[in-house]
């Protein structure tokens, strides 16, 4: 029954958002929307332990929008720290490189069973049981492909997940200019 309020709470406020108009691709700083989720994820706590978040974000404003790139990021910590029971730390950090701006979002839980790699950012597709509702990663993916961007996790040689983020710049870096390529045509799913 959580997951379901969950999704629908997830979905009313990105439908909210389509609605208003506020799903325009714009010039986004990283570290404002990292700071939003961080926000909510100490708010919604859920009686799990704390986490500590270091952010190092050191980079250009990305083409996104605002609404979108916050619901991403809340997805990506409320799973690192559903991953670690115990608490843990989680590392957010970003640069500027070949013309992109990458973003590694990282924990120290028990990492991402080679098993579920290959269907993990597919709509409907959990690991959490009842709690989870299986499209938190595909909103992710969707956002990311939608924005011209990319995403993809891997296991830490150390222990936990990373997944890391690959986003258009919004200004020239490195002396290339921001790719033009189109955003994907992903929408969300139709009531």
């Amino acid at each position: 029954m959580e997951s379901i309020h969950a999704t629908q709470r997830d979905l009313r406020r990105l439908l909210a958002a389509a609605r208003a108009g506020s799903l325009t691709v714009a010039p986004v700083r990283l570290g404002d929307v990292v700071d939003q989720a961080i926000a909510v994820l100490e708010l919604d706590g859920n009686g799990s332990q704390p986490v500590q978040v270091k952010v190092s974000l050191p980079v250009p404003p990305v083409l996104g929008t605002p609404v979108e790139l916050s619901h991403l990021f809340m997805t990506l910590l409320r799973n690192a720290r559903d991953a670690m029971p115990s608490g843990g730390p989680i590392s957010i950090d970003g640069k500027a490189t070949n013309g992109a701006v990458v973003v590694r979002v990282a924990d120290r839980g028990a990492g991402i069973p080679q098993r579920v790699m290959p269907r993990l950012f597919e709509p409907f597709f959990t690991t959490k049981g009842e709690k989870g509702n299986g499209l938190g990663l595909w909103l992710a993916a969707s956002t990311m492909r939608r924005m011209g961007g990319a995403i993809s996790a891997a296991n830490r040689s150390g222990g936990g997940a990373v997944f890391t983020l690959r986003f258009r710049p919004a200004i020239s870096i490195d002396g290339q200019l921001p790719a033009l390529q189109a955003p994907s045509r992903d929408h969300l799913p139709r009531s």
